[in-house]
């Protein structure tokens, strides 16, 4: 297991669960296999194999939660991929997974926005981190990546916004 395995300071859970009950789609991960079920029948995940920012698809809830630095950094990204998509909470973890979203990249989580993704995304071969490199999501700062090249990559430019941000306040 790689440095990205546990958060920093936290426990983390070993199985997650991502729910889209409108689609019929449960998403469930372990520490070594992910897969999905669509009426009971189960199909095995796995991320793409992107590997640079030109090709990646990329999505984040809301362009407007970055503000200052993070938001700068964010439009770098969002402006080094040919496609991004907003507004899909953790469904865009699940497709993550799945392998029709190459990154993730979020601002403002919880542990309880979290936890759950974690293992879906690492089950499913995919990387998550920090902005800063690591595990520490205490200022609640994600990006979740189909390969530990993009996740480098989406690391390099959000870095610098890393330590600008402040942590989520407990009533957000």
């Amino acid at each position: 297991m790689d440095n990205l395995d546990r958060p920093h300071g936290e426990r983390s859970s070993n199985y997650g669960v991502i729910d889209a009950p409108y689609l019929d789609e449960l998403y469930v991960g372990c520490l070594d296999s992910s897969w999905k079920e669509v009426a009971g029948a189960r199909t095995s995940l796995r991320v793409s194999n992107v590997r640079e920012l030109g090709e990646a698809r990329l999505a984040t809830t809301d362009p407007f939660l970055f503000d200052g630095d993070a938001a700068a950094a964010f439009k770098t990204l969002y402006g080094s991929v040919p496609i991004t998509r907003f507004g899909h909470d953790a469904y865009a973890y699940a497709r993550l997974a799945s392998g029709t979203i190459d990154l993730v990249v979020e601002c403002g989580l919880k542990p309880h926005d979290y936890h759950a993704l974690i293992p879906v995304v690492r089950g499913a071969t995919g990387v998550f981190g920090d902005w800063s490199g690591g595990t520490d999501f205490s200022a609640g700062q994600v990006i979740a990546a189909a390969t530990r090249e993009l996740y480098e990559a989406a690391v390099e430019i959000m870095r610098a916004a890393a330590s600008s941000v402040p942590p989520p306040k407990d009533g957000d």
